[in-house]
């Protein structure tokens, strides 16, 4: 996989692979899908969903070259490109849109930033509000044993006090 540097655009990959699982509408885990033979038992409950009444077929697998694709360049898409208006964008990142109507044209405009919504100082700010929120406990329960410490030295007096023996004056630091 190599980064392109032909085109104006940023595309990551060259080239790509999707594998995606088929699930099939079934009667029961034990319908065989006219294969006549049934993948191991032992693994039943893996190759049926018994809550959508699907059973596991098989893999598909294709690779995807994605910088014809992004370009429009693509072989496939030829005929797709003659015939209708197309894009590709970006699933993770939402665009703002706005829709257009000229007469009889709808268009529709759609703006979203390369790097995402989320700005590049925001991980920063997470891991800096992670830490000082560590901080911050970490120094309540170092008063809450330093006043439960002065708590049982201050009650340790009491009861030397209340026995009636002599106690001597000494003064503690903590």
């Amino acid at each position: 996989m190599s980064t392109s540097s032909s085109s104006s655009h940023h595309v990551p990959l060259e080239c790509t692979d999707a594998i995606y699982s088929i699930f099939l509408p079934a009667e029961s885990a034990d319908q065989d899908m006219g294969c006549g033979i049934e993948p191991n038992s032992a693994y039943l409950n893996v190759y049926w969903d018994h809550v959508r009444k699907m059973k596991f077929w098989g893999f598909v697998q294709g690779m995807v070259n994605v910088q014809s694709l992004y370009d429009g360049t693509d072989y496939a898409l030829k005929g797709i490109k003659e015939a209708y208006h197309f894009r590709i964008k970006v699933a993770d990142v939402v665009p703002v849109s706005r829709d257009i109507r000229i007469e009889n044209i709808h268009w529709v405009i759609e703006l979203s930033p390369k790097s995402g919504w989320t700005p590049n100082w925001f991980a920063g700010c997470i891991a800096a509000v992670s830490f000082g929120s560590v901080v911050i406990s970490l120094l309540m329960m170092w008063l809450l044993v330093v006043m439960e410490i002065q708590k049982a030295v201050a009650d340790s007096e009491c009861l030397w006090r209340d026995s009636g023996l002599p106690v001597k004056s000494t003064s503690r630091a903590l």
